[in-house]
């Protein structure tokens, strides 16, 4: 069985503001239907006649669509319902195609784990986003004993225990670079909120309050500022290129240098020390992946080398930092303003102490979740075969706000 799983409700995204994901769920449908002509099923995806049922189906949904807004819950139910035919009627069936069966669940975290526990001995294939809908235990990987793959819709899969996976043969895979754009700009949104001191403005207004003099004294312009990130690959590389119009002082630290002609178009320097550059950075962006090596990190020592006031956005891994580390050197000053969207756990409990230390921009693990970056990342899990995997265009922002 073929799991797509809340593929962080990308799908749903697609379904809800673009209309070519309407068309790609009829054709997942037709795939269904398929199943019961085994050797014909990547033929039929391909053949005239299905196109010809494909664009009639969406007219129908179109003035559906108009008459009844959970038209998308009528669909998920269609699948299901077909899905369950399939099952009971022929289960040797999913041995024999590529596509035997799709399952879309979007509900709360909670029902998304207990439907997750229910399926886990059926799966072949089981699609996540990182620490979404749960984390890829030992356990649950030791009592899914049909599974093949495990597909991380997303960049980094460390909620995967991979030493497990490695030891029960299993491959492990991302999508990577769907929504890389996405996290670039919200790292740079994050640094002009640290900078222009945003927040309590926000919550001034939000209070009924005027003080202009209290957020002023800590608000500076991006201009003129050292910027570093510590990782330059996909994401590092893109804020860099965005940073360059802000005429700022750019530094980077990676395993290797960048190109020399994007070097040059960004005006980036290599720091081979990452002491060094931190030492001088007015702002830090942590653009690592998670390892045994960056876990932790940044802790008391590594920080107490910083600036005294830094800026610190962190979009990578919660891990990467020290937990009391980062509470403490807010508390104390050291770190001016923390911001970011990752914890360590994930989802984060209610008494995280990032919750209420001084000076944070913190939320959820968003900055991947564009609309954008998600219809990219639903069309890129989609199998090569499949027509509107290619259609990388979508909707104007104004078109997908006019169809909620």
């Amino acid at each position: 069985m073929l799991l797509f799983w809340d593929i962080r409700k990308s799908l749903l995204s697609c379904f809800n503001y673009n209309f070519n994901c309407l068309l790609t769920a009829f054709l997942y449908l037709v795939v269904h239907v398929s199943v019961f002509c085994p050797p014909c099923c990547d033929l039929l995806v391909m053949l005239s006649g299905i196109y010809a049922l494909f664009f009639f189906l969406t007219v129908l949904v179109t003035i559906a669509a108009m008459l009844c807004k959970s038209q998308i819950f009528i669909l998920l139910k269609l699948f299901v319902f077909i899905n369950t035919i399939v099952r009971e009627c022929e289960p040797s069936i999913t041995k024999n195609i590529s596509m035997a069966s799709l399952l879309i669940f979007f509900s709360p975290c909670c029902v998304i784990v207990t439907e997750l526990e229910k399926h886990i001995p059926d799966l072949h294939v089981l699609i996540t986003t990182p620490f979404h809908p749960a984390y890829v235990t030992a356990e649950r990987i030791k009592r899914a004993k049909n599974l093949q793959l495990l597909l991380t819709a997303g960049i980094g899969s460390d909620h995967i225990d991979l030493k497990a996976a490695a030891a029960a043969g299993l491959t492990v895979a991302e999508v990577t670079g769907s929504n890389v754009v996405s996290v670039a700009e919200d790292e740079l949104m994050r640094i002009l909120i640290l900078v222009r001191n945003f927040l309590p403005g926000y919550h001034q207004v939000i209070n009924g309050e005027w003080n202009v003099a209290a957020i002023a004294y800590r608000a500076y312009d991006l201009e003129g500022k050292t910027v570093g990130t510590v990782g330059a690959g996909r994401i590092g590389k893109l804020l860099l290129q965005r940073l360059k119009p802000f005429n700022c002082n750019l530094l980077y630290h990676d395993r290797l240098k960048m190109d020399p002609e994007l070097e040059k178009q960004t005006g980036a320097k290599f720091e081979e020390d990452l002491d060094s550059l931190l030492s001088k950075c007015d702002v830090v962006v942590i653009n690592t992946p998670l390892t045994e090596k960056t876990r932790g990190m940044f802790d008391k020592e590594r920080i107490a080398k910083m600036k005294k006031g830094v800026l610190i956005v962190n979009n990578a891994r919660g891990a990467i930092m020290d937990t009391q580390a980062v509470v403490d050197a807010c508390s104390s000053g050291q770190i001016g303003g923390y911001s970011g969207d990752v914890w360590n756990p994930q989802p984060a409990p209610k008494d995280h102490p990032w919750r209420y230390m001084p000076n944070q921009a913190m939320t959820p693990h968003i900055s991947g979740t564009t609309i954008d970056g998600q219809v990219l990342l639903a069309l890129k899990s989609l199998p090569p075969f499949f027509p509107l995997r290619y259609l990388h265009s979508i909707s104007s922002l104004a078109e997908c706000n006019s169809n909620r």
